[in-house]
């Protein structure tokens, strides 16, 4: 998995989007304890939540949510059950991403249904095997779609590089990509 840059340091607001069952939340991340941190502490079967904040944030509720967006200088997501996503959202949260996750390497072309959406792309794993979901929470992706699977206006999330939570995976199709 590359970054754009891989030259570009991790200096500059980190512009990062956090999707949930119920909203997604876009703002900046905290650059002491970022959200791609707290996903790669989070692991399958710990008791422990490891929560983050963003800053500066625009929540908006999907799906059969109709709260209007409304904006806080603090939202902080307590948290990670309810995460499907944490997309990175410039080139500085993407290099934050890739400080965490540089290990994750081996693409697979996914499907994944995870709670109410379904995510298309490439899902990285740390060898030649598919990705084992029974260890980390989160699962970097790369070039993927998330689309709501029950409301047809809900905008189509275009993720250049993020990270899925396997807690909200019920099914999916991995196929090993050829690298270039």
């Amino acid at each position: 998995m590359q970054s754009k840059d891989d030259d570009e340091k991790e200096d500059g607001p980190q512009h990062i989007s956090v999707l949930t069952t119920e909203y997604v939340a876009k703002g900046l991340g905290d650059a002491e304890y970022s959200a791609f941190e707290a996903a790669s502490d989070t692991r399958i079967a710990e008791n422990e939540s490891y929560d983050f904040f963003l800053r500066d944030v625009i929540v908006q509720s999907i799906g059969a949510g109709n709260t209007p967006a409304r904006t806080f200088p603090t939202w902080h997501v307590p948290s990670m059950g309810k995460v499907i996503a944490i997309i990175a959202e410039d080139i500085f949260a993407q290099q934050a991403l890739l400080d965490y996750w540089a290990d994750f390497d081996v693409p697979f072309k996914a499907m994944i249904y995870a709670g109410p959406f379904v995510i298309e792309g490439t899902i990285f794993s740390e060898d030649d095997d598919p990705p084992e979901f029974y260890k980390q929470a989160f699962r970097p992706i790369q070039d993927a779609t998330i689309t709501h699977q029950f409301d047809k206006k809900a905008e189509v999330l275009h993720v250049e590089l993020g990270l899925v939570n396997v807690y909200q995976i019920h099914g999916y199709s991995l196929e090993k990509k050829v690298q270039s």
